[in-house]
Formats: C-alpha cells, sequence, structure tokens
C-alpha cells in the first residue's frame, strides 16, 4: 500500500464528513467521527510504517468507539485498545500507555499477542436503511367551509366537521354540493428498512489463529439515527416549500381561475421529496483480524441467520506477508 491510499479514507471522512448518511444543512448530527474509518486508516498507517499517523488515528477510532457503545450500542473491536496501547509504546508515549494498561489490566499480553496479527477480512452484510417518499395530498374544499379559512384556534373544530362529513377516509368524499378548490400535496422522505438474513458471521481456516469477528460498523444503526436527527429540519423545509408554491398559487388564481388551477396541478406534479440514499451500502460492517501462515490461503466466511442455521458460504483469498498486515474483504448480499 502507498501512502497516498492510506490518507484517502481519512480525507474523505474529514473533507466529506460523512455527507452520505447526513446533511450539515439540516442539523447537527451526533454522528460526526466515524470510529470504523479511524481504525481502518490507522491499521493502513501502522501497515507502511507511519507510526505518529496510526496513533492519531487509533485514538480517534478508541475515542469514536466510546459514542459508538453510547449512541448505537456498538462496543469497540476487541483488538482496538491492543492496537492503541502497542501504538503509544512505538512512538515513546509511555505515560499514556501506563493509563490505558491501568484501565484495561490484561493489556500488555494481548497487545504482544495481537501484534502478531498479519491478515484482516472485513466482511459486509445486507443492505442498510433507504429513504423512499412518502406522498400526501389534502383537498381544500370552496367557500362551503370559508368560515374555517381563516379563523385560528379552530383546527380541532374543522377537523371534527371533515371527518362527519366523509367519515374515515378523506378522499371518499362524493357529495355534489362541494366543489374542490385545490389540493395541498406534500411529499416527505421516508426510512425503509432492508431485511436481512444475516446476524453473524464466522471464518473457517485450517491453519492459523482466526477469532470470532467483530461488528466494527454498524450502518444501518447509523443511517436510522442520523436520519431521525434531520426529521425536523426537513419538515421544516417542506412545508416552507408548500408555503411558497400555495402563495404562487393563490396569485395566480386572483388573476385567472383556470390559471390558479393550473398552478396547482404544476405544484403537485412538480411536489419530490429528497430521498437520495446509499442504496448499496452495507447494513453491517464486520472484520476478523488474524495470524496466518505467510503465504495464500483461501478461507470462507460462513453467514448464519437469526436462529443460528448456515444461509451462506463465501470464498475469501488472502495472501498473508511475513511483516506487515493484509487486508481482504468479501460481501454478501443476504
Amino acid at each position: 500500500l502507498c501512502g497516498v491510499s492510506s490518507r484517502r479514507p481519512l480525507h474523505r471522512l474529514r473533507h466529506r464528513g460523512s455527507t452520505e448518511l447526513q446533511d450539515e444543512k439540516e442539523g447537527e448530527s451526533t454522528y460526526k467521527n466515524d470510529a470504523f474509518m479511524q481504525y481502518f486508516t490507522a491499521m493502513l498507517y501502522d501497515a507502511e510504517g507511519e507510526y505518529n499517523d496510526a496513533t492519531v488515528a487509533y485514538r480517534d477510532a478508541y475515542r469514536g468507539y466510546d459514542e459508538y457503545a453510547e449512541i448505537y450500542g456498538t462496543e469497540a473491536p476487541p483488538g482496538l485498545i491492543s492496537d492503541l496501547h502497542s501504538a503509544l509504546n512505538r512512538i515513546g508515549a509511555a505515560d499514556e500507555a501506563g493509563v490505558l494498561l491501568e484501565r484495561f489490566p490484561a493489556l500488555e499480553k494481548e497487545s504482544q499477542l495481537r501484534m502478531k496479527a498479519n491478515a484482516v477480512i472485513f466482511i459486509e452484510t445486507g443492505f442498510t436503511t433507504y429513504l423512499d417518499a412518502a406522498n400526501i395530498t389534502i383537498p381544500i374544499f370552496d367557500d362551503k367551509d370559508s368560515q374555517y379559512r381563516d379563523c385560528k384556534g379552530c383546527e380541532n373544530d374543522y377537523a371534527g366537521v371533515i371527518v362527519g362529513r366523509y367519515g374515515d377516509n378523506i378522499y371518499a368524499w362524493q357529495r355534489r354540493d362541494l366543489t374542490l378548490d385545490h389540493v395541498l400535496h406534500f411529499s416527505f422522505p421516508l426510512m425503509v428498512d432492508f431485511p436481512t438474513e444475516a446476524y453473524s458471521v464466522s471464518v473457517a481456516c485450517s491453519v492459523g489463529n482466526v477469532p470470532k469477528p467483530t461488528l466494527a460498523e454498524p450502518l444501518d444503526a447509523i443511517a436510522k439515527k442520523s436520519f431521525n436527527e434531520r426529521v425536523p429540519k426537513l419538515l421544516l423545509k417542506t412545508v416552507a416549500r408548500a408555503l411558497v408554491k400555495e402563495l404562487a398559487r393563490t396569485q395566480a388564481k386572483k388573476e385567472d381561475k383556470a390559471l390558479g388551477a393550473l398552478v396547482n396541478i404544476f405544484n403537485v406534479a412538480t411536489e419530490r421529496a429528497d430521498t437520495r440514499s446509499c442504496l448499496f451500502f452495507p447494513r453491517s460492517i464486520w472484520m476478523a483480524p488474524m495470524e496466518l501462515p505467510p503465504g495464500s490461503h483461501t478461507l470462507e466466511v460462513i453467514v448464519r441467520g437469526k436462529g443460528g442455521a448456515e444461509i451462506e458460504r463465501l470464498p475469501v483469498t488472502i495472501d498473508a506477508p511475513k511483516n506487515g498486515i493484509a487486508f481482504a474483504r468479501v460481501r454478501s448480499f443476504r
């Protein structure tokens, strides 16, 4: 791996932020530090011998996983603390390494074992949630209900009149003595869950030391949390957009009723929710650091369902180096 390649993930994280999962214009988000990307970047720096940069990224990952545990319930992968401890010792930060060791007494032995890892497999499963449009159309009738048009505080009374007149389905109006004046149409993004069969993964290998993979990136939980934080701002933007269109319709109707109707039709036809989302992002990313004999190895990733039944086996080849660390990725669409 070249030095430039190791900086790309961190550059994307810092300069693009997390725009795939949040929009800065739509408010603050708890998703500010991608712990998994920090950890991955730290391992790349480590593999290239850039130990100062690696230590900084390990620290950021350590802090990031503290936030993950609190917000998403995802704990740090077991090897992260050992990696950070080793990195601190390498750059001579003995005091900070000592504080970490006081908090985790078994860390020194784990760090020695961890340094023997020469391969990491990243396992991506499922699909994250995506955005769809929820369309809401409200019929507005003519002067028969004019008494409610400008009556502040009469919303509940007017709702009672509408429900009593049309029953549970407001769209089933068939009264001949009513004339539809116009409709208000709102299109609002709705987060839709993409079902997944995969609940756990493991790696089968006849040689080496292969621990159980751990969840490193809960992308589905991050996407849901980020979207829910954006909802208030999204709602304000949607209503403001509808009011601008309604003002245009009102002004057009004053000039000509037919023109007002055309503007209303145009408003309805052009109302679209912003449903841009990352359709192909995995639901979860697991990681499995391992110690393998130097050379090429073909392993099998086993994907299991909710009840523990095997649903898929995926082969993955990795060339384990004598010194350094190799990375491999496998994708399950289940």
